[in-house]
């Protein structure tokens, strides 16, 4: 089971996303930065599945704030464009 910083999430009844990423928060990613083991790029592609609050909720853990302003802009988007961001920003490089 996933807790707040050990990079595991999980998803709750409700469909809302809890738990998850590293040092630094959604997987310490910075402007550009992949993730190795892929964890937030799954936990990511989940909230694009479940959008409205589950994507809200993931969108809000990201700590850098230009990231997090592209992942709430895919509220609006619809889950192909919402993975395209995934993919862009939590593919391991």
């Amino acid at each position: 089971m996933g807790g707040a910083g050990d990079g595991g999430g999980t998803v709750g009844e409700g469909g809302g996303i809890s738990g998850g990423g590293g040092p630094g928060g959604v997987g310490g990613a910075g402007a550009g930065a992949g993730v190795a083991d892929g964890a937030d790029l799954l936990r990511c592609q989940t909230a694009c599945d479940l959008q409205g609050p589950a994507l809200t909720q993931f969108c809000a853990s990201i700590p850098v704030p230009m990231v997090q302003a592209l992942c709430f802009a895919n509220e609006f988007t619809g889950i192909a464009a919402c993975n395209g961001f995934c993919y862009a920003w939590f593919l391991a490089s």
